[in-house]
């Protein structure tokens, strides 16, 4: 009887991380149309809070789960690995999208670099002003 019980058990912790990854999925494409939506309409403070929370509470999960590896069966880990690793991905694709306003991006990089070729530029700017007048 004790034999029986613990092959049902296994079979069951089998079938249950299946039906939680294919539940994950579902709900995955399910928040894929939706969420952009609800993100965008949560003020921007509001946003930055809420992502933040989400990434600490991903690495906090993805750290739980490398600690207890070993206590755990590899397909189990795997699965779990995938599906932290996907959500780490999604949080960040949205975190980029949403906590930084999108004009940032591009003028972050330029500002540091220009202020330096400007001092260079401006003293050939000003003899080449001059000369068309000449």
């Amino acid at each position: 009887m004790a034999d029986g019980e613990s092959d049902s058990s296994e079979f069951d912790s089998e079938s249950d991380s299946s039906e939680f990854s294919r539940n994950f999925k579902d709900l995955r494409k399910e928040k894929q149309h939706s969420s952009k939506e609800w993100l965008k309409e949560l003020p921007e403070n509001s946003r930055a809070h809420f992502l933040s929370n989400k990434f600490t509470l991903l690495r906090k999960g993805k750290d739980d789960i490398l600690s207890a590896r070993m206590s755990i069966d590899r397909k189990k880990y795997r699965i779990a690995m995938d599906l932290i690793s996907e959500a780490i991905q999604y949080m960040t694709e949205y975190n980029d999208l949403y906590q930084r306003p999108p004009p940032s991006p591009s003028p972050s990089p330029s500002p540091p670099p220009s202020p330096s070729p400007s001092p260079s530029p401006s003293p050939p700017s000003s003899p080449s002003s001059s000369a068309p007048p000449s």
